[in-house]
């Protein structure tokens, strides 16, 4: 059964609200799990928690195996890489090593791990 997404967000701006109202606030924070349906979604996840004031969350999803991103093809999982090294600031990138990591370690050719990480020094040196 999908989900109320305006029920969701009902009930974030309830708590934002409530949070206003306190002495001492609390922080927010977002849990996001990766799966191969929602992996294009981090940028749009990222930027409404920066919008909400909320912290990140990002995580990857081992189990159930047909649910991780592990279960894609090693090019599949180097596309996903790429992708978020071209769509994602630095500072969004550090926000998803929960996801970047395992598919990294999951790649077997030296060659297209040393790519990939050419690539994110470069991100890095972009700032």
């Amino acid at each position: 059964k999908l989900g109320n997404l305006n029920l969701v967000l009902n009930n974030i701006q309830r708590l934002q609200e409530y949070n206003s109202k306190r002495s001492t606030p609390f922080q927010l924070r977002f849990n996001f799990l990766i799966l191969p349906e929602n992996w294009k979604e981090v940028k749009s996840m990222l930027q409404f928690c920066a919008q909400n004031n909320a912290q990140p969350f990002i995580d990857f999803c081992y189990r159930p195996e047909e649910n991780s991103l592990l279960t894609l093809t090693e090019n599949e999982r180097i596309e996903i890489l790429f992708f978020y090294i071209d769509q994602l600031t630095w500072h969004e990138f550090v926000f998803c090593m929960r996801v970047i990591n395992p598919l990294i370690n999951s790649i077997k050719s030296s060659i297209d791990k040393a790519a990939v990480y050419d690539r994110i020094k470069a991100l890095k040196n972009i700032g």
